[in-house]
């Protein structure tokens, strides 16, 4: 074990050689990544939560210290060495990144770890970290992006670009930053990477494990976000106000808990230059409460998450998964398998996809298995059954072209070449066309290459 030792060694001095920083913190781009933090917590090795991304390093690393790693399996010293790897580059003074992508359709939806929310990509970041403030500025060009709209062509933005700032325990941010709340791997009821980042104005925990103090010593470590913002949609509803407050709690190893709370306000003027959407969607203020658990297991976990939304109407959605983690020291898999339920009066139109403008998720099955080794190599596979609610409206966007109701199949492979990381997607569906037109098969597939420095 003397690898063990160098890593717990290394990070030992990564740790107390740093100052408490705003930034930066684990994003959620990196699915590969989250899977090796995913598969810790299971097996009872961290204390902090870990269900609300962006997730902060600092408590990652404080719980890898008091680590031995000389008890972990094969499978749990590649998870340790992945985070070791990915913290030691994250805690840099700075970074810069260029990234080139492109695709043959723009899927809204995120693709395995990509996502293809346009036909063509070029983006350049760069990243500061000092003592208490953080900086990164990403600029991205854009070609036929599907969330172009009468307001804008949005063929280029800053998404993901921020500032960040430590007091104390707390960073103030400001930026435009992606987000995922909850346990969920398919698809979040408040934030996932499925549509473009908001913008927002954040005060977050920075370390979780820090009590609150003896009054509240059994809630275990807490992580806190509260935030405000602009959410931006798809090209059907494009922006919206928000607030939102988001609570993560680990009171044992086994058990993480959390509460979140999103309230949202449409932009009414921009809802009514799509007359079809009158009778779907509501132009009132909307209050979304959700609790979320996960238990863990070891080897794996079950989870489960409830979401009630408060508009013109109640509705309750729901889901339940559950993911396990198997290999050895040289390639690491982890699956799950999951069940969501949206019902039709909940205004779900966070996750519209351009292709879909009157069509809500009502109920899907989704099951997935990622793979990947300390080299680079990776690859997924990941299969949804669903089921859509159509409005009778449908039938006059009579240019659209729908697969009703769609088994879809996403797989890609992601391989360290030119001194980067090249993926390739392919997303396949297979459905009945709206309007009685038969079975089909429509696909898409691109590719994405990332170059860090």
């Amino acid at each position: 074990m003397r690898n063990s030792r160098f890593f717990s060694f290394s990070l030992m001095y990564l740790l107390l050689a740093l100052p408490l920083q705003a930034a930066p913190w684990v994003n959620t781009d990196d699915l590969y990544l989250r899977s090796s933090i995913q598969l810790l917590a299971d097996a009872g090795h961290l204390k902090t939560p870990v269900n609300t991304l962006p997730l902060m390093w600092r408590p990652l690393l404080q719980d890898l210290t008091t680590l031995d790693s000389s008890i972990l399996d094969e499978h749990e010293l590649l998870a340790y060495t992945r985070l070791l790897t990915a913290a030691r580059f994250a805690q840099q003074s700075s970074s810069s990144a260029l990234t080139v992508s492109a695709s043959t359709d723009p899927l809204g939806q995120s693709a395995g770890a990509n996502q293809y929310q346009q036909k063509g990509l070029f983006a350049i970041s760069s990243e500061v970290v000092a003592n208490n403030w953080s900086a990164g500025v990403v600029k991205q060009f854009r070609k036929d992006p599907f969330d172009s709209n009468l307001y804008s062509d949005n063929t280029s933005n800053w998404d993901g670009s921020y500032g960040a700032y430590a007091v104390g325990n707390w960073a103030l941010i400001a930026g435009v930053l992606p987000q995922w709340w909850g346990p969920a791997q398919q698809q979040s009821f408040s934030f996932d990477n499925r549509t473009r980042p908001a913008k927002s104005l954040q005060l977050s925990r920075l370390n979780a494990n820090e009590l609150l103090g003896s009054t509240f010593d059994w809630f275990g470590p807490v992580h806190i976000n509260v935030q405000v913002g602009e959410y931006a949609g798809t090209a059907v509803l494009r922006h919206a106000r928000y607030g939102a407050a988001r609570a993560n709690f680990k009171p044992t190893a086994a058990l993480e808990w959390g509460v979140s709370v999103f309230r949202i306000r449409p932009y009414t003027n921009e809802l009514l230059t799509v007359p079809e959407l009158f009778d779907r969607y509501s132009f009132e203020d909307m209050t979304t409460l959700g609790v979320d658990l996960q238990w863990r297991l070891g080897a794996g976990s079950v989870y489960a998450e409830i979401s009630s939304q408060r508009s013109v109407a109640i509705a309750n959605g729901w889901l339940v998964g559950a993911q396990w983690h198997f290999g050895h020291q040289k390639l690491l898999l982890n699956a799950f398998a999951e069940l969501q339920y949206i019902p039709e009066k909940y205004q779900y139109w966070q996750g519209l996809q351009p292709d879909q403008p009157l069509q809500q998720l009502q109920r899907m099955v989704s099951v997935g298995l990622k793979a990947y080794s300390p080299e680079g190599r990776a690859a997924y596979i990941k299969t949804a059954l669903t089921q859509s609610n159509m409005t009778e409206t449908a039938s006059l966007l009579t240019l659209q072209d729908y697969l009703i109701d769609p088994l879809s199949l996403q797989t890609g492979i992601q391989l360290p070449i030119w001194q980067g990381l090249l993926s390739f997607d392919y997303h396949l569906q297979y459905g009945e066309r709206y309007g009685g037109q038969g079975n089909t098969l429509v696909h898409a597939a691109g590719f994405t290459w990332e170059w860090r420095w």
